[in-house]
């Protein structure tokens, strides 16, 4: 894999997290007032889980 997709890779997850985050600390309010369609959280979740940077790329160079 190239440096500059393994970098990609991890500003992507990096992303995601902090939404999960934002997410997570509006939850409540976000669903009762009906900004967001909890399916599409739900979704937020499941991309995150799926592109979780679990390795560090950075000692494989």
């Amino acid at each position: 894999m190239e440096l500059w997709q393994i970098h990609t890779i991890e500003l992507f997850s990096s992303f995601l997290k902090q939404q999960k985050s934002r997410y997570e600390l509006h939850k409540s309010n976000l669903v009762e007032r009906w900004l967001v369609n909890p399916k599409h959280l739900k979704e937020l979740e499941e991309t995150i889980a799926k592109f979780d940077v679990k390795h560090d790329f950075q000692n494989k160079e």
